[in-house]
């Protein structure tokens, strides 16, 4: 039975329904784990700030004990330090990576003014467009989460990082950029059809697990993901991983097991349930998983010393019987013939003396 100290979920198609909310039955039993003292985590493709503003808004920031972000390029302690940058675009590296991506160096596309793409920037606190057009508005519709900003590239300032690129446009093109050499070593997903996003190379979620394995002395075996992306995927393989129904199939492959039901329905509470039922994994806490070993281990102990005390004391009989026995002292005959003698002349007085006191009551009573 394997023990589980931490969940790890996807926040996006993984917890989330397609209303952007947490189903009913999941969170009975998410909030149900965490009262138990299991630790509850996020992945998220979306920025640090975007995801804090989420939980406290639906009020369950005290649900969470971390946050893997913005692809793993942050790193969220909610219970320590705040948010950590780990990886992010600088304004002239994403301007390179688009020209790359969806420009003229691309010799497997044609020229940019030939096709409808464009480009968005996240920098956490709003979405930066290239300009107005039918994709854009189309995703400003689909994710209208950040205040949208049509004024490009030229609107950013060279210290604001970016967290992740955007491409938008039709799907037969994205295909084609998303499948080029040039994006080859670009940590990368599509959310929907019509968007492809970019993360920083040195972006991961394993990375960034590294630091809350740190903190809250975590180890892979104990950690349970639930995922269903390409970028889901390393994490469910090191990890005791759950892939969802709705999974690709990368991540799929990786997976100890599959959800029966999607993120809509509850297939998080149901795999949980299930696992429960079959005995395959126990939840607890960390502290109390500590407790347990170190009671077993003081048990151990007590029971070597036990055994080792046991296994000198038979070492010594052993010993005892292998040595040849002293004859004891032999006594002379006079001493032998002595004590029932003595024996015999006290019993023998006892007698004159019980005699003579009843004499002496005889010779009372006659006068």
């Amino acid at each position: 039975m394997q023990e589980i100290h931490t969940i790890l979920i996807g926040l996006e198609n993984t917890l989330l329904n397609q209303f952007g909310d947490i189903p009913p039955a999941t969170m009975s039993v998410l909030q149900d784990l965490h009262s138990k003292g299991v630790l509850l985590a996020l992945t998220s493709t979306r920025s640090a700030d975007w995801v804090i503003r989420f939980l406290k808004r639906k009020r369950i920031d005290d649900l969470f004990s971390f946050i893997l972000a913005a692809g793993g390029g942050q790193y969220v302690s909610l219970t320590g330090d705040g948010i950590r940058d780990l990886a992010w675009f600088t304004k002239d590296q994403a301007s390179k990576l688009i020209e790359k991506a969806i420009h003229r160096e691309n010799s497997s596309l044609p020229a940019l003014e030939h096709y409808p793409v464009t480009y968005a920037l996240d920098t956490g606190s709003r979405y930066v467009y290239e300009r107005p057009g039918y994709y854009s508005f189309f995703y400003g519709l689909c994710d209208h989460t950040l205040k949208p900003d049509f004024h490009g590239m030229d609107s950013i300032s060279d210290d604001i990082p970016i967290r992740r690129i955007f491409l938008l446009g039709s799907r037969p093109i994205l295909t084609t950029i998303q499948d080029s050499q040039v994006l080859e070593t670009i940590p990368k997903q599509r959310p929907f059809k019509s968007a492809l996003m970019l993360f920083p190379p040195e972006a991961s979620y394993l990375k960034a697990l590294e630091i809350a394995k740190a903190e809250f002395h975590l180890d892979e075996p104990s950690i349970m993901t639930f995922g269903s992306t390409d970028l889901d995927a390393p994490l469910i393989g090191a990890t005791w991983g759950i892939a969802m129904k709705n999974s690709s199939p990368e991540a799929k492959e990786k997976a100890r097991r599959i959800t029966k039901y999607n993120s809509g329905q509850n297939g998080i509470a149901y795999m949980i349930n299930v696992l429960l039922m079959e005995k395959t994994c126990v939840f607890r806490s960390p502290q109390k998983a500590k407790e347990k070993a170190e009671a077993a281990e003081e048990k151990n102990t007590n029971l070597a010393s036990v055994v080792s005390k046991s296994k000198k004391d038979s070492k010594k009989k052993k010993a005892a019987k292998a040595q040849p026995s002293q004859a004891a002292p032999r006594e002379n005959s006079h001493s032998l013939k002595a004590a029932p003698e003595r024996k015999r002349l006290s019993r023998v007085a006892r007698q004159k003396q019980l005699l003579e006191e009843q004499n002496a009551k005889a010779g009372a009573y006659d006068e």
